[in-house]
């Protein structure tokens, strides 16, 4: 019976190119790609580099890697590569974020979101969204409409946002208007 070919392939991890807790996720949905419910400590030690490696036995001791199971040697290494900030610096730097020059206004809300997935906002993540967002704008012009807007939610400011972004496009002349007469 010849062996079935894996659906996916996953790297050894490599710290300068991704941080272990991603590496961990995209490790488990292959995983569950390939139905592999057991043995998942072998398959995530054999993913792993020489110093990897050598990390987990140290941390683990005087305990041995095979007394552990796979949960519990992922979180040793997740917390070593992903120890958890401080919530006031991750929403310091949330805050402080305005949009670049040159920067889209979808790029700029994609980047506050990827800001804001440490703060642990909770249910007023989309309030804090909608506020850095609008406060964080650089077309003053956009800023002023959207502050006047009652109920404003997160996704109607970027809604808002981007399209009076391609609106301004057209005035400006960046995107030629196209008339067809029929």
């Amino acid at each position: 019976m010849a062996a079935q070919r894996a659906l996916g392939d996953i790297p050894i991890f490599n710290k300068t190119a991704e941080d272990f807790e991603t590496y961990a996720e995209r490790l488990e949905h292959y995983f569950a790609a390939n139905g592999i419910t057991e043995n998942k400590k072998s398959h995530l030690i054999t993913h792993v580099d020489h110093e990897t490696f050598k990390l987990l036995k140290t941390q683990v001791a005087p305990d041995k890697i095979e007394d552990k199971t796979y949960t519990q040697l992922k979180q040793v290494l997740v917390e070593h590569f992903n120890p958890k900030p401080a919530i006031i610096a991750e929403r310091f730097e949330f805050w402080q974020h305005d949009q670049k020059g040159g920067e889209s206004v979808n790029d700029f809300a994609a980047e506050l979101k990827r800001l804001s997935y440490k703060c642990e906002f909770g249910n007023f993540l989309n309030e804090a969204l909608r506020d850095r967002l609008v406060c964080g704008l650089r077309d003053i012009h956009t800023q002023r409409k959207l502050l006047t807007v009652k109920d404003l939610t997160f996704q109607m400011a970027l809604d808002t946002a981007t399209q009076r972004k391609q609106l301004n496009r057209v005035r400006s002349g960046l995107i030629p208007v196209v008339v067809v007469q029929v």
